[in-house]
């Protein structure tokens, strides 16, 4: 269970990395210092907390939390500075992406618990789930971009030289398997 609190607050860890590469690029370090020394009581007070009634799953808890805080405060401050407009590309952006891509990782771990795959197998479904969520949110957020992609990559396929790399990998991929 404390999986998935972690892998949520790494994705907003994640989404909040943008934020605050772009401040610190800016020449605007105030607010991740004030950010950090914010943090510092949360974790040496409430983290401890979390962790001495719920073990393991409250450190994660935990870690959601002030990874959740962080990103708001963070995606806040970046639509003020950067953008100066209305919040509402937060929603199309990152929440709309995030929560399909949620739902279909806990649909692919549900099912492959389900039917009882191994380590690997789930792994492996994992891998092709992720190829398969990419795929799906590109279709629904940057279709243009997704084509003309793919127009890029078949005529570099049909250019000579990345001809004959395909074609190697494809030996190589028949020889292993």
């Amino acid at each position: 269970m404390q999986h998935s609190f972690l892998v949520i607050g790494f994705s907003l860890n994640a989404i909040q990395q943008i934020a605050y590469e772009y401040l610190l690029a800016s020449g605007i370090t105030k607010i991740n210092t004030i950010q950090t020394l914010a943090n510092i009581p949360y974790v040496l007070i409430i983290t401890p907390i979390f962790i001495k009634n719920f073990g393991l799953l409250g450190a994660a808890i935990s870690f959601l939390i002030q990874m959740t805080i962080s990103a708001f405060v963070y995606l806040y401050v970046f639509n003020k500075v950067s953008l100066k407009g209305s919040p509402l590309w937060i929603i199309k952006d990152i929440l709309s992406p995030l929560s399909i891509s949620i739902i279909i990782a806990f649909l692919t771990k549900s099912l492959a618990n389900l039917i009882g795959f191994s380590i690997y197998e789930t792994l492996i479904v994992a891998i092709m789930m992720g190829i398969i969520t990419l795929f799906i949110l590109f279709l629904l957020f940057d279709y243009n971009n997704l084509v003309s992609t793919l127009k890029t990559i078949l005529k570099r396929f049909k250019d000579e030289e990345y001809s004959i790399y395909f074609h190697k990998v494809l030996k190589l991929i028949h020889y292993y398997i």
